[in-house]
């Protein structure tokens, strides 16, 4: 790196050029960096005019303290990367990946609500801090999640193109170019009502910036803003205390922000210093990114750059094929041009655990082209099943042959409805023969035990979606439940979700069948004492009940939630009380939050189970007063020795098996444990 230290000959040409603006060098209103009706000469609120009295600060401060010398001139100019079709954000205790397609994937550990985003689609642009997370619509409308507080202003925002969050402030850009804001105000950074011209907004902890057409302007001050523009800038982004250029020449500039006591912003909040500029040594930058404390990139072959405590240059120096990334002051996430997703650092809060995502289009060993948008387009024209297309790798650019394939979409008209169905069930039948991209959209379930076949699962999975009561995953993913599901299902239907409990021999298919069925018959449907794991409820509900008997002598069936309770203070461990399970063909990932074993009763009709499991009717037949006074009760009687904010927005499990003795089981002892949604693939 070049530290760009500002020299005797470079603060006396400062001086210079200050002098010859203030003799008309600008127009005022006429120029772009500075504010719409302000004459320039008059912009900078802490020149010497009104520096507060009695500090050697304060009456030097009509001079940029870090302008930065010039640089050389350019050999080439260099354009940022677009916004990128999708994308991850971090925060210090979890990470968001938006797909190709607008939805949300999470995972980490979430204290103020921000992992309520199970319903969230058609997602443009997301921001996030530590205590709130906002989502830009493709509506232009924006959604919130955490904390709410202070930016409930945001929610009637419309037209919304482009937003940036602070530590305290959110920030909106409108398709007109000009700028809205709400949150906390103290230090000016909200003051972005006369902003015109906007093409891209940034924030940092208590600042906002902005690039117009080639120029930056701040929240800050115009002296700041002027050391800003001493080279042409085509990008920008900022975290925390620092700004990050992207300059003309293909320069990446740190901005690391000092703040002084006594000195003024041009709005009238405190002021800063330019601390210190920055300029790294990285060549072929397209893409740039800021976090607290650090600063990255990446160029136009994917290799990344990193001046970072938490990813080293040497880890970031091994990284290829990368598309863009998002980092804490924790751990980095970054998102390949495959699709693909790879964490660094801290994982404590599984905020890294992303290895199972994926969200771009990708083109597939065989030339398939997946990850597409049923009834979308690629390329200017409507992706169906069979179109013939050249796939242009998001990273490099470079293009290759490839077939698209919309799972599901077996009659290529690039929609899923019942003719699909038909199509797909006169194949199972052997009636009809599906060949080359028409097979693969057809093998919706790509499970490794039977990765080529088609069957039940396929169907299912299609009429499902024709019917609106699921959607297909696009890309193909796979987790440790698609197989010994697609197992279950093939020996019979009625097998609708998968769960298996980490530390215990609990690793069943979660069935379902009208009046307790599956309380007394094994999976091929014969008559059982011990039965099967079974759900209450044959679709989803905001407080899932899943079943199983205590089958002490055999060890078997939901036995061992028992060595769960007795080992309950391993639940302590985040990692540990956060369990993989698969409900109605989600995968989800779902946090103990209550634990407890109600004793038998002289009258068993006085137990809790009915209340506890909301039957016969669900949880989302409750108001919002039922619902809390519900999730308090669970809260007085919890044996765990850690507390979980839950909320009535969240969506619940109940897991419940008789009591530990038989005896009081027949007096309706039971065990419950209580999970919430934290986090998907």
């Amino acid at each position: 790196m070049r530290s760009n230290k500002i020299n005797t000959i470079i603060k006396i040409l400062a001086l210079v050029l200050a002098a010859l603006t203030l003799m008309g060098g600008c127009s005022g209103s006429g120029c772009k960096g500075c504010k719409k009706g302000e004459d320039a000469a008059m912009v900078d609120t802490r020149g010497e005019s009104e520096a507060p009295q009695g500090t050697e600060e304060a009456t030097s401060s009509s001079e940029p303290t870090a302008t930065p010398e010039p640089t050389a001139e350019p050999g080439g100019e260099v354009t940022a990367a677009g916004k990128p079709m999708a994308f991850v954000r971090a925060n210090s205790t979890g990470t968001y990946g938006v797909a190709s397609d607008g939805s949300v994937r999470f995972r980490g550990r979430s204290v103020t609500g921000q992992h309520l985003i199970y319903d969230w689609a058609n997602i443009s642009d997301l921001e996030l801090n530590d205590s709130t997370t906002a989502a830009l619509t493709g509506l232009g409308t924006l959604i919130l999640t955490g904390t709410k507080k202070g930016y409930e202003a945001a929610l009637d925002w419309t037209n919304i193109t482009d937003i940036a969050m602070g530590d305290q402030h959110l920030v909106g850009l409108k398709s007109d170019g000009t700028v809205v804001a709400c949150g906390a105000d103290h230090k000016g950074q909200c003051k972005v009502s006369d902003w015109t011209g906007v093409i891209k907004i940034v924030a940092g902890g208590d600042f906002t910036a902005a690039l117009t057409d080639g120029v930056v302007v701040t929240t800050i001050g115009s002296g700041f803003d002027e050391a800003l523009n001493a080279d042409p800038v085509v990008d920008i982004e900022a975290a925390g205390d620092r700004i990050v250029l992207l300059l003309k020449n293909g320069t990446v500039r740190t901005v690391k922000l000092k703040y002084r006591s006594g000195a003024k912003s041009a709005e009238g909040g405190e002021g800063a210093d330019v601390g210190e500029f920055t300029d790294m040594d990285w060549e072929g930058a397209v893409r740039i990114f800021a976090a607290k404390g650090s600063t990255f990139a990446i160029d136009g072959e994917g290799r990344v750059f990193a001046d970072s405590s938490v990813l080293s240059s040497e880890e970031a120096g091994s990284i290829t094929g990368a598309y863009t990334l998002s980092a804490s002051e924790k751990h980095v996430v970054v998102l390949f041009g495959d699709g693909t997703c790879k964490g660094y650092g801290d994982n404590g809060d599984l905020q890294t655990a992303v290895t199972g995502w994926r969200l771009l289009p990708y083109v597939t060993d065989e030339g398939w082209l997946l990850g597409l948008v049923p009834g979308g387009e690629y390329d200017g024209a409507p992706a169906v099943t069979g179109r013939e297309v050249n796939y242009a790798d998001p990273v490099t650019g470079e293009e290759r042959a490839a077939t698209c394939v919309i799972l599901g979409d077996v009659n290529g008209d690039g929609k899923i409805d019942e003719s699909d169905t038909a199509a797909v069930e006169a194949h199972v039948k052997g009636s009809r023969k599906l060949t080359g991209a028409f097979l693969r959209a057809a093998n919706v379930i790509m499970d490794s035990s039977k990765p080529n076949s088609i069957d039940i699962n396929d169907v299912e999975r299609i009429t499902a979606q024709a019917g609106g009561r699921n959607v297909i995953d696009q890309y193909a993913k796979t987790d440790a439940y698609t197989a010994p599901l697609a197992d279950a299902k093939r020996k019979n239907s009625d097998a609708l979700g998968y769960i298996t409990i980490k530390g215990t021999n609990i690793s069943y298919p979660i069935m379902y069948d009208k009046q307790w069925f599956y309380n007394d018959h094994d999976i091929d449907r014969n008559k059982a004492t011990r039965g099967c794991i079974y759900f209450y409820w044959g679709k989803a509900n905001k407080n899932i009940v899943i079943t199983g008997h205590n089958s002490r002598q055999s060890g078997t069936m939901f036995h061992q939630l028992h060595k769960v309770q007795d080992s309950a203070s391993k639940l302590k461990t985040y990692a540990n009380r956060v369990w993989a399970i698969n409900t109605y063909g989600q995968t989800g990932y779902w946090e103990v939050w209550a634990l407890y074993e109600e004793p038998g009763f002289s009258n068993p009709n006085k137990s809790s189970q009915m209340y506890n499991t909301c039957w016969p009717n669900t949880f989302n037949a409750l108001n919002e007063q039922d619902k809390q006074k519900w999730i308090n009760y669970q809260q007085k009687k919890n044996k765990l020795g850690y507390t979980v904010n839950v909320t009535t927005e969240d969506r619940f499990m109940t897991l419940v098996t008789c009591g530990d003795t038989h005896a009081e089981a027949q007096r309706g002892s039971r065990l419950y444990i209580f999970l919430h949604w934290v986090g998907n693939d």
